[in-house]
Protein backbone atom coordinates (compact mmCIF):
# COMPACT_ATOMS: atom_id res chain seq x y z
CA UNK A 1 0.00 0.00 0.00
CA UNK A 2 1.08 3.60 -0.47
CA UNK A 3 2.53 5.03 2.75
CA UNK A 4 2.53 8.72 3.71
CA UNK A 5 4.47 10.22 6.59
CA UNK A 6 2.99 13.53 7.75
CA UNK A 7 4.96 15.99 9.89
CA UNK A 8 2.96 18.90 11.34
CA UNK A 9 5.41 21.65 12.40
CA UNK A 10 5.18 24.93 14.28
CA UNK A 11 8.36 26.99 14.77
CA UNK A 12 10.42 23.78 14.61
CA UNK A 13 13.94 23.35 15.94
CA UNK A 14 15.83 22.57 12.74
CA UNK A 15 18.24 20.23 14.54
CA UNK A 16 15.39 17.97 15.59
CA UNK A 17 13.63 18.18 12.23
CA UNK A 18 16.82 17.21 10.39
CA UNK A 19 17.23 14.21 12.71
CA UNK A 20 13.64 13.15 12.03
CA UNK A 21 14.06 13.38 8.25
CA UNK A 22 17.26 11.34 8.47
CA UNK A 23 15.37 8.64 10.40
CA UNK A 24 12.71 8.59 7.66
CA UNK A 25 15.39 8.27 5.00
CA UNK A 26 16.71 5.17 6.83
CA UNK A 27 13.44 3.20 6.71
CA UNK A 28 13.77 -0.45 5.65
CA UNK A 29 10.50 0.01 3.78
CA UNK A 30 10.72 3.60 2.47
CA UNK A 31 7.54 5.68 2.58
CA UNK A 32 6.03 6.79 -0.71
CA UNK A 33 5.40 10.35 0.42
CA UNK A 34 6.67 12.76 3.09
CA UNK A 35 4.55 15.85 3.79
CA UNK A 36 5.57 18.66 6.13
CA UNK A 37 2.61 20.84 7.10
CA UNK A 38 3.69 24.18 8.56
CA UNK A 39 1.29 25.89 10.91
CA UNK A 40 2.09 29.59 10.50
CA UNK A 41 3.98 31.29 13.32
CA UNK A 42 5.23 34.82 13.84
CA UNK A 43 8.76 33.69 12.98
CA UNK A 44 10.41 32.89 9.69
CA UNK A 45 8.83 30.39 7.34
CA UNK A 46 10.49 27.02 6.96
CA UNK A 47 12.45 26.65 3.72
CA UNK A 48 13.07 23.37 1.91
CA UNK A 49 16.64 24.50 1.28
CA UNK A 50 17.24 24.23 5.04
CA UNK A 51 16.37 20.53 5.06
CA UNK A 52 18.35 17.48 3.94
CA UNK A 53 17.43 15.77 0.70
CA UNK A 54 15.75 12.47 1.33
CA UNK A 55 13.89 9.90 -0.71
CA UNK A 56 11.09 10.52 -1.40
CA UNK A 57 11.56 14.30 -1.51
CA UNK A 58 9.78 16.33 1.14
CA UNK A 59 6.67 18.22 0.07
CA UNK A 60 6.06 21.39 2.10
CA UNK A 61 2.52 22.67 2.66
CA UNK A 62 1.74 25.86 4.59
CA UNK A 63 -1.45 26.80 6.42
CA UNK A 64 -2.99 30.14 5.54
CA UNK A 65 -2.67 31.19 9.18
CA UNK A 66 -2.21 29.76 12.66
CA UNK A 67 -4.68 26.86 12.96
CA UNK A 68 -3.50 25.13 16.16
CA UNK A 69 -2.13 21.66 16.84
CA UNK A 70 -5.10 19.38 16.17
CA UNK A 71 -6.33 21.17 13.05
CA UNK A 72 -2.75 21.13 11.79
CA UNK A 73 -2.66 17.34 12.26
CA UNK A 74 -5.88 17.01 10.26
CA UNK A 75 -4.62 19.34 7.53
CA UNK A 76 -1.34 17.43 7.29
CA UNK A 77 -3.16 14.12 6.77
CA UNK A 78 -5.56 15.65 4.23
CA UNK A 79 -2.63 17.12 2.30
CA UNK A 80 -1.22 13.59 1.85
CA UNK A 81 -2.48 10.78 -0.37
CA UNK A 82 -1.26 7.49 1.11
CA UNK A 83 -3.49 4.57 2.01
CA UNK A 84 -1.53 4.25 5.28
CA UNK A 85 -0.49 7.34 7.27
CA UNK A 86 1.92 7.99 10.13
CA UNK A 87 1.76 11.41 11.84
CA UNK A 88 5.12 12.22 13.44
CA UNK A 89 5.89 15.09 15.79
CA UNK A 90 8.55 17.54 14.62
CA UNK A 91 10.87 16.51 17.49
CA UNK A 92 10.47 12.73 17.24
CA UNK A 93 12.27 9.91 15.41
CA UNK A 94 11.21 6.74 13.60
CA UNK A 95 13.20 3.54 13.98
CA UNK A 96 14.17 1.84 10.69
CA UNK A 97 11.46 -0.86 10.77
CA UNK A 98 8.50 1.44 11.56
CA UNK A 99 6.87 1.62 8.12
CA UNK A 100 7.59 -2.03 7.39
CA UNK A 101 6.07 -3.25 10.66
CA UNK A 102 2.90 -1.15 10.53
CA UNK A 103 2.22 -2.12 6.93
CA UNK A 104 2.76 -5.81 7.64
CA UNK A 105 0.54 -6.04 10.73
CA UNK A 106 -2.32 -4.02 9.23
CA UNK A 107 -2.33 -6.19 6.12
CA UNK A 108 -2.14 -9.39 8.21
CA UNK A 109 -4.74 -8.47 10.83
CA UNK A 110 -6.98 -6.19 8.73
CA UNK A 111 -6.80 -3.67 11.58
CA UNK A 112 -7.46 -0.01 10.70
CA UNK A 113 -4.90 1.27 13.23
CA UNK A 114 -1.55 -0.07 14.42
CA UNK A 115 -0.03 1.30 17.64
CA UNK A 116 3.37 0.46 19.09
CA UNK A 117 5.49 1.32 22.11
CA UNK A 118 7.89 4.23 21.95
CA UNK A 119 11.23 4.89 23.62
CA UNK A 120 11.93 8.30 25.13
CA UNK A 121 14.91 10.57 24.57
CA UNK A 122 15.88 13.98 25.93
CA UNK A 123 16.67 17.14 23.97
CA UNK A 124 20.21 15.89 23.40
CA UNK A 125 19.06 12.53 22.07
CA UNK A 126 20.03 10.55 25.19
CA UNK A 127 17.75 7.71 26.29
CA UNK A 128 15.29 8.36 29.11
CA UNK A 129 14.30 5.19 31.02
CA UNK A 130 10.67 4.15 30.74
CA UNK A 131 8.64 4.86 33.85
CA UNK A 132 8.11 1.31 35.08
CA UNK A 133 5.85 2.30 37.98
CA UNK A 134 2.98 4.36 36.59
CA UNK A 135 0.78 2.23 34.37
CA UNK A 136 1.56 2.92 30.71
CA UNK A 137 1.64 1.02 27.40
CA UNK A 138 5.11 -0.15 28.49
CA UNK A 139 3.71 -1.94 31.55
CA UNK A 140 0.49 -3.12 29.94
CA UNK A 141 1.86 -4.74 26.80
CA UNK A 142 5.64 -4.40 26.98
CA UNK A 143 6.26 -6.94 29.72
CA UNK A 144 7.16 -10.53 28.90
CA UNK A 145 8.69 -10.31 25.44
CA UNK A 146 7.30 -9.18 22.11
CA UNK A 147 3.56 -9.26 21.81
CA UNK A 148 1.09 -8.41 19.07
CA UNK A 149 -2.52 -7.99 20.20
CA UNK A 150 -5.72 -7.16 18.35
CA UNK A 151 -7.85 -5.23 20.84
CA UNK A 152 -11.64 -4.98 20.43
CA UNK A 153 -13.33 -1.61 21.03
CA UNK A 154 -14.94 -2.67 24.32
CA UNK A 155 -11.60 -3.72 25.76
CA UNK A 156 -9.89 -0.55 24.49
CA UNK A 157 -12.59 1.63 26.10
CA UNK A 158 -12.13 -0.19 29.43
CA UNK A 159 -8.36 0.25 29.27
CA UNK A 160 -8.57 3.92 28.24
CA UNK A 161 -10.89 4.90 31.09
CA UNK A 162 -8.73 3.12 33.66
CA UNK A 163 -5.26 3.93 32.29
CA UNK A 164 -5.58 6.78 29.79
CA UNK A 165 -3.52 6.70 26.60
CA UNK A 166 -2.93 2.97 26.19
CA UNK A 167 -2.12 3.23 22.47
CA UNK A 168 0.96 5.37 23.09
CA UNK A 169 2.27 8.33 21.11
CA UNK A 170 1.24 9.49 17.60
CA UNK A 171 4.76 8.79 16.28
CA UNK A 172 4.26 5.12 17.22
CA UNK A 173 0.90 4.86 15.45
CA UNK A 174 -0.13 4.24 11.85
CA UNK A 175 -3.67 4.23 10.48
CA UNK A 176 -5.56 3.69 7.26
CA UNK A 177 -6.72 6.78 5.42
CA UNK A 178 -10.12 5.12 5.02
CA UNK A 179 -10.39 4.95 8.83
CA UNK A 180 -9.33 8.59 9.22
CA UNK A 181 -11.97 9.71 6.73
CA UNK A 182 -14.66 7.46 8.23
CA UNK A 183 -14.34 9.13 11.67
CA UNK A 184 -13.63 12.62 10.26
CA UNK A 185 -10.09 12.79 11.60
CA UNK A 186 -8.85 14.04 14.95
CA UNK A 187 -11.35 15.88 17.16
CA UNK A 188 -10.28 19.54 17.75
CA UNK A 189 -12.34 19.67 20.95
CA UNK A 190 -9.50 17.65 22.51
CA UNK A 191 -6.03 19.11 22.93
CA UNK A 192 -4.10 16.55 24.96
CA UNK A 193 -6.03 13.25 24.74
CA UNK A 194 -6.61 13.71 21.01
CA UNK A 195 -4.63 10.61 19.97
CA UNK A 196 -6.31 8.06 22.26
CA UNK A 197 -9.72 9.58 21.51
CA UNK A 198 -9.01 9.15 17.78
CA UNK A 199 -8.01 5.52 18.35
CA UNK A 200 -11.22 4.91 20.32
CA UNK A 201 -13.41 6.32 17.54
CA UNK A 202 -11.58 4.20 14.96
CA UNK A 203 -12.01 1.09 17.13
CA UNK A 204 -15.68 1.92 17.70
CA UNK A 205 -16.24 2.30 13.95
CA UNK A 206 -14.20 -0.71 12.77
CA UNK A 207 -14.38 -2.96 15.84
CA UNK A 208 -10.70 -3.22 16.78
CA UNK A 209 -7.16 -1.83 16.68
CA UNK A 210 -3.74 -3.49 16.85
CA UNK A 211 -1.23 -2.98 19.69
CA UNK A 212 2.41 -4.05 19.57
CA UNK A 213 5.08 -4.25 22.27
CA UNK A 214 7.76 -3.42 19.68
CA UNK A 215 9.55 -0.09 19.97
CA UNK A 216 9.26 1.61 16.57
CA UNK A 217 9.85 5.27 17.40
CA UNK A 218 11.52 7.66 19.81
CA UNK A 219 9.65 10.49 21.51
CA UNK A 220 11.77 13.50 22.39
CA UNK A 221 10.88 15.10 25.74
CA UNK A 222 11.84 18.67 26.60
CA UNK A 223 10.40 21.74 28.32
CA UNK A 224 8.61 23.11 25.24
CA UNK A 225 6.75 19.89 24.40
CA UNK A 226 2.99 20.26 24.10
CA UNK A 227 2.65 17.73 26.95
CA UNK A 228 4.45 20.03 29.39
CA UNK A 229 2.47 23.06 28.23
CA UNK A 230 -0.86 21.20 28.54
CA UNK A 231 -0.06 20.16 32.11
CA UNK A 232 0.74 23.73 33.09
CA UNK A 233 -2.41 25.13 31.50
CA UNK A 234 -4.79 22.49 32.88
CA UNK A 235 -5.76 21.17 29.43
CA UNK A 236 -4.61 17.68 30.41
CA UNK A 237 -7.08 17.47 33.29
CA UNK A 238 -9.94 18.87 31.18
CA UNK A 239 -9.29 16.35 28.42
CA UNK A 240 -9.24 13.43 30.87
CA UNK A 241 -12.70 14.38 32.06
CA UNK A 242 -14.03 14.92 28.57
CA UNK A 243 -12.72 11.50 27.50
CA UNK A 244 -14.38 9.86 30.52
CA UNK A 245 -17.70 11.61 29.86
CA UNK A 246 -17.67 10.60 26.19
CA UNK A 247 -16.86 6.91 26.66
CA UNK A 248 -18.12 5.98 30.14
CA UNK A 249 -21.41 4.74 28.66
CA UNK A 250 -19.43 2.22 26.60
CA UNK A 251 -18.13 0.68 29.84
CA UNK A 252 -20.72 -1.73 31.21
CA UNK A 253 -18.86 -2.74 34.39
CA UNK A 254 -19.53 -0.59 37.46
CA UNK A 255 -16.16 -1.70 38.85
CA UNK A 256 -14.34 -0.36 35.79
CA UNK A 257 -16.30 2.89 35.89
CA UNK A 258 -15.19 3.37 39.49
CA UNK A 259 -11.61 2.73 38.44
CA UNK A 260 -12.06 5.42 35.79
CA UNK A 261 -13.32 7.91 38.39
CA UNK A 262 -10.44 6.94 40.69
CA UNK A 263 -8.02 7.74 37.87
CA UNK A 264 -9.52 11.21 37.47
CA UNK A 265 -9.15 11.91 41.19
CA UNK A 266 -5.59 10.60 41.59
CA UNK A 267 -4.37 12.39 38.46
CA UNK A 268 -6.00 15.64 39.55
CA UNK A 269 -4.17 15.30 42.87
CA UNK A 270 -0.90 14.53 41.09
CA UNK A 271 -1.37 17.56 38.82
CA UNK A 272 -1.91 19.70 41.91
CA UNK A 273 1.52 18.67 43.20
CA UNK A 274 3.14 19.39 39.85
CA UNK A 275 1.26 22.69 39.53
CA UNK A 276 1.05 23.77 43.19
CA UNK A 277 -2.47 24.91 43.96
CA UNK A 278 -4.30 24.36 47.22
CA UNK A 279 -7.61 24.76 45.42
CA UNK A 280 -6.74 21.99 42.90
CA UNK A 281 -5.74 19.57 45.65
CA UNK A 282 -8.87 20.30 47.68
CA UNK A 283 -10.96 19.80 44.55
CA UNK A 284 -9.43 16.36 44.00
CA UNK A 285 -9.88 15.30 47.65
CA UNK A 286 -13.49 16.53 47.74
CA UNK A 287 -14.43 14.02 45.01
CA UNK A 288 -13.59 10.99 47.17
CA UNK A 289 -16.61 8.92 48.24
CA UNK A 290 -16.72 5.76 50.33
CA UNK A 291 -17.61 3.48 47.41
CA UNK A 292 -14.56 4.76 45.49
CA UNK A 293 -12.02 3.86 48.17
CA UNK A 294 -11.26 0.30 46.90
CA UNK A 295 -10.81 1.62 43.36
CA UNK A 296 -8.56 4.43 44.59
CA UNK A 297 -6.44 2.02 46.61
CA UNK A 298 -6.09 -0.36 43.66
CA UNK A 299 -5.20 2.51 41.32
CA UNK A 300 -2.54 3.86 43.69
CA UNK A 301 -1.07 0.36 44.24
CA UNK A 302 -0.79 -0.24 40.49
CA UNK A 303 0.91 3.12 40.00
CA UNK A 304 3.36 2.13 42.73
CA UNK A 305 4.30 -1.08 40.92
CA UNK A 306 1.58 -3.69 41.56
CA UNK A 307 0.66 -5.77 38.46
CA UNK A 308 -2.07 -3.87 36.57
CA UNK A 309 -5.32 -5.74 36.04
CA UNK A 310 -5.34 -4.36 32.48
CA UNK A 311 -2.50 -6.73 31.64
CA UNK A 312 -4.90 -9.64 32.21
CA UNK A 313 -7.44 -8.04 29.88
CA UNK A 314 -4.83 -7.89 27.14
CA UNK A 315 -3.80 -11.50 27.73
CA UNK A 316 -7.35 -12.52 26.90
CA UNK A 317 -7.18 -10.70 23.55
CA UNK A 318 -6.04 -12.37 20.32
Amino acid sequence: MKISICIPVYSPDLRFLVDLLSSIDAQSRPPDEVVIHEDRSDGNELQLSELPRISPPVRLVRAAGHVGMVRAWNSAVRASSGEMVIVVGQDDLLLPSACEHHERVMEATKSPLSASRVAFIDAGGQAIPNNVKSVSPYRLIGVGGRREVVVPFQQLADLALVYGNVTGEPCGTAFLRAAFEAVDGYDPSFQHSVDIEFALRVAQKFGRVHLSSRVLSRRRLHSTNATHLHLKSGLTSADRRQLFDRYCEAVTSQRIRRRGVARLITHDAFDAFRRPSGRSLLSAVSQIRLELVPALVRHILEDMGAPPVGRRWLRSAR
